[in-house]
C-alpha cells in the first residue's frame, strides 16, 4: 500500500473589478501519513473577524498576532488596534476610550502618561470616526507556519465630524513572519482641503494632515515617507488625496528602515461563510460538488490526486462577487516523494527532525501502522554568500580635513545587490560595490545575491583627523644679493595637546650646506630667485603647505681698500679686493704714475705685494690699478681706480 501527505498550493484568485488583490481561503488539516481507503475529513475556515471599535477614539481588547513579529529590535506577539487608523503594540490602553488622534498626543485617559503614537504603526493616522453604522475595523490572519501574515483593515471609515464624515478612508497594513517586513495600502485617502477645518494629526489647530510610517517605543526614531510626516504642510498627502497606493517598510538593522513605494495589492478579508459559499470537487469531476459547507469527508482514492474548494460570496471593501480556489492535493508515494529547497550558506533546513546545511540528497523512510511506507527525499541546495572581501581593508581609515577614501568590495557580484551603512543606518543612493567617504563614522555594506542571500561586511572606522596650521613668516620687501645667506621662519598654529609637527622646506639645496631643510627655522644660500614651499605635518600625516619667494639679484660691485702698507709686519701687506659670494677675479694690473707696468696677475690669489717686478719696493705715492672680474650674472665687469702706498 502506498503513503500520502497532504500540501498547499498556492491561492488562484479570480476578482471582478479590481484588479492585483489577492486573498486565501485558510485550510485547516493535519499532516498525516495513510492509505487509499482510509477516511480523510478536509476543513476550510476564514478568520476574518471584526473588532470591537464602533465608537469614537477608541482602543480594540489585545488581538495575538499569531506569531513573533520584531519591531525596531525588539519581539512582540500581541497588538491592539486604534480607531484613528494605527495599531501599536503598547497593549496597556486595550479596550479603552481615548485613543489619541494628532500627533504628540499625551495619553489624554491617563493610561501610561506617554504619547500613545510610540511602539505604532501608522497607516492612516488622523482622527477617524467608526460607529455601528459607518465603517469597519477588522483583521484576519493568515499563511502557514514560517509565512504567516496578520492584516489589519480600516474599511470605509469617516472623518470626524460633521461635514467632515463626507470623506470616506479606506487603509491596510499587513505585518509579514520571518522578513518582519510591514506593507500598508491605502485604497481611498480623499483629499481633504485645509480650509474643511477637519481634524488633523498633526494636532488641533491644524487640518487636513495624515501621518503614515513607523515609530520606535520611545519616540527616538521614526521613518515617513516624503509628505506623510507630522510636519504641516500644503503637500502632505491628507490634503492632496492619494488612491491604490502601497509603501513597503523593509528592516535594515535594529533600528532602521528603508522606505519603496509598491503596487497596489492588498488582501481581501472575508468576514463570514455561509454553507453555500464553499463547495468541495475533486480531480475527476470539477463541476458536480461532493460538498458544501466548512468540511467535506471522503474516502482516500488512488485515482484522485486532489480537491478542490471554491468560495463564491462578498470580500473586501467594495461590495461585487469574487471567487477565490484553493487545492488539497494528494500524493501516494510509489518510489520517492522530492522535495526541492534551496537555503543560504550558513543557515540550516529542518526537514524531519533532522537539520541539513550540507548541499545533497537525503532520503527518510516514513512507517505507518497501516502498513503503507512512503520513501521521500530532499534536494537540498545551499547558495553561496555574496564574496565580502574589501579591497585593501583597513578596520580604521584616518582622513584628513576634506580628504576622502574609496571603500570597494574587491569581488563584486553581476547579479548582487548592495547597501552601504554608516553607523547602522543606509545611506541613500550607496547602492554600488564602492563607496567614497568623506563623514567620520562606522560603515559597513551588505550585499545580496539574486538567490537572497545576505552577508554584512567588516566594520571599517573612518576619523578625521585635524591638519596642521602654519606659515613662512613673511620676508621683508626686498632683493638679497645672489649668494646671501637668508633665514626662514615658520609660524605655527595651536598645536593641540599631545601633537607635535615636522617642518620640511624645498627645494632642498638651498639650505643643504647651512642649517639644513628641516626645522622651523632654516637658513639658506640663495643663487637665483627661489620658491620656497614649506610643508608642515602633524602626528596623524595630515598636511599643510604655503609657499613664499626669495628674490635675488647679482651683487656685482668690488669692494678694494685705497690704501695698504707692505712693510711685512703682517697687517695690509698686500693689495687685494674684497670678492663676493658668486664673484672670480679674472686679473688685476698696477701702473705707476708713469704709466709702467708694476704688477700684471703674479700672484692673484694674494694681489701685489707693494714690488716691482725686480723686487724693488715700489715708492710711497699713488698708483693706478685695472681689475677685471666676472659675477653671479655670469658677465666679465672692469673697476679702474688708485691705490696709495703707504711706507
Amino acid at each position: 500500500m502506498k503513503g500520502f501527505k497532504v500540501l498547499f498550493l498556492l491561492a488562484v484568485l479570480f476578482t471582478c473589478g479590481i484588479a492585483r488583490l489577492h486573498a486565501q481561503i485558510a485550510l485547516q488539516y493535519s499532516d498525516t501519513t495513510t492509505c487509499p481507503g482510509q477516511p480523510l475529513t478536509m476543513c476550510a475556515s476564514l478568520t476574518g473577524q471584526a473588532t470591537n471599535i464602533t465608537v469614537d477614539d477608541k482602543y480594540s481588547k489585545v488581538i495575538p498576532l499569531g506569531f513573533d513579529f520584531t519591531y525596531f529590535g525588539k519581539v512582540y506577539n500581541k497588538c491592539i488596534i486604534s480607531g484613528n487608523g494605527m495599531l501599536t503594540f503598547d497593549t496597556t490602553m486595550a479596550d479603552q476610550n481615548g485613543a489619541n488622534w494628532y500627533w504628540g498626543q499625551a495619553s489624554v485617559m491617563g493610561f501610561n502618561g506617554v504619547t500613545q503614537a510610540n511602539n505604532s504603526v501608522m497607516v492612516t493616522f488622523e482622527d477617524l470616526l467608526p460607529s455601528p453604522t459607518e465603517g469597519l475595523i477588522r483583521y484576519q490572519r493568515i499563511g502557514q507556519t514560517g509565512a504567516k501574515r496578520f492584516v489589519v483593515e480600516w474599511c470605509r471609515v469617516p472623518v470626524f465630524s460633521g461635514t467632515c464624515k463626507n470623506f470616506i478612508v479606506t487603509s491596510q497594513v499587513i505585518l509579514y513572519e520571518g522578513s518582519n517586513n510591514v506593507e500598508m495600502y491605502t485604497t481611498n485617502l480623499p483629499p481633504i482641503p485645509i480650509a474643511s477645518m477637519c481634524p488633523s494629526a498633526s494636532g488641533p489647530t491644524y487640518y487636513g494632515q495624515v501621518v503614515q510610517g513607523l515609530r520606535n517605543d520611545n519616540g527616538t526614531a521614526s521613518f515617513y515617507p516624503p509628505n506623510r510626516d507630522p510636519a504641516v504642510s500644503a503637500t502632505n498627502w491628507g490634503v492632496t488625496g492619494v488612491t491604490n497606493d502601497g509603501m513597503l517598510y523593509t528592516p535594515t538593522g535594529s533600528a532602521t528602515y528603508s522606505m519603496n513605494p509598491i503596487a497596489f495589492n492588498p488582501w481581501l478579508i472575508i468576514d463570514s461563510i455561509s454553507s453555500p459559499d464553499l463547495k468541495w470537487y475533486t480531480e475527476t469531476d470539477p463541476n458536480l460538488p461532493i460538498g458544501t459547507g466548512s468540511c467535506v469527508s471522503v474516502t482516500t482514492n488512488a485515482n484522485i490526486n486532489y480537491y478542490v474548494v471554491n468560495f463564491t460570496g462578498n470580500a473586501g471593501c467594495d461590495p461585487g462577487l469574487r471567487i477565490f480556489t484553493d487545492t488539497v492535493r494528494v500524493h501516494f508515494g510509489t518510489s520517492y516523494d522530492t522535495t526541492r529547497v534551496e537555503i543560504c550558506a550558513g543557515t540550516t533546513y529542518s526537514w524531519f527532525g533532522r537539520n541539513y546545511f550540507l548541499a545533497g540528497n537525503y532520503d527518510t523512510l516514513l512507517h505507518t501502522a497501516l502498513g503503507c511506507d512512503s520513501l521521500l527525499r530532499l534536494e537540498l541546495k545551499v547558495n553561496p554568500l555574496p564574496d565580502m572581501t574589501m579591497s585593501n581593508f583597513s578596520a580604521t581609515i584616518g582622513l584628513c580635513g576634506s580628504d576622502s577614501a574609496v571603500l570597494a568590495l574587491a569581488n563584486p557580484g553581476p547579479t548582487t545587490t548592495y547597501q552601504w551603512n554608516r553607523d547602522g543606518n543606509p545611506i541613500s543612493g550607496a547602492t554600488l560595490p564602492k563607496y567614497t567617504v568623506t563623514a567620520p563614522g562606522v560603515y559597513d555594506v551588505t550585499a545580496t545575491t539574486d538567490k537572497n542571500c545576505s552577508l554584512t561586511s567588516q566594520k571599517v572606522t573612518v576619523t578625521i583627523n585635524p591638519s596642521p596650521e602654519a606659515k613662512i613668516e613673511p620676508l621683508k620687501d626686498e632683493v638679497i644679493c645672489a649668494y646671501d645667506t637668508l633665514e626662514l621662519k615658520a609660524i605655527p598654529g595651536n598645536i593641540a595637546a599631545g601633537d607635535y609637527y615636522d617642518y620640511r622646506w624645498s627645494p632642498e639645496k638651498p639650505f643643504r650646506f647651512e642649517s639644513g631643510s628641516d626645522g622651523s627655522k632654516v637658513r639658506g644660500v640663495f643663487l637665483e630667485p627661489t620658491e620656497v614651499v614649506l610643508t608642515v605635518y602633524n602626528k596623524y600625516g595630515c598636511y599643510i603647505t604655503d609657499t613664499t619667494l626669495v628674490r635675488t639679484k647679482p651683487c656685482c660691485e668690488v669692494f678694494a681698500p685705497n690704501a695698504f702698507s707692505p712693510n711685512g709686519d703682517g697687517l695690509n701687506d698686500y693689495f687685494n679686493p674684497q670678492l663676493q659670494p658668486g664673484q672670480v677675479l679674472v686679473s688685476l694690473q698696477i701702473y705707476d704714475r708713469y704709466g709702467k707696468l708694476v704688477y700684471n696677475n703674479t700672484n692673484i690669489k694674494k694681489g701685489w705685494d707693494g714690488r716691482y717686478k725686480n723686487g724693488s719696493d715700489a715708492a710711497a705715492e699713488v698708483y693706478m690699478y685695472l681689475m677685471k672680474y666676472t659675477c653671479a650674472d655670469g658677465k666679465l665687469y672692469e673697476k679702474k681706480e688708485s691705490v696709495t702706498v703707504l711706507r
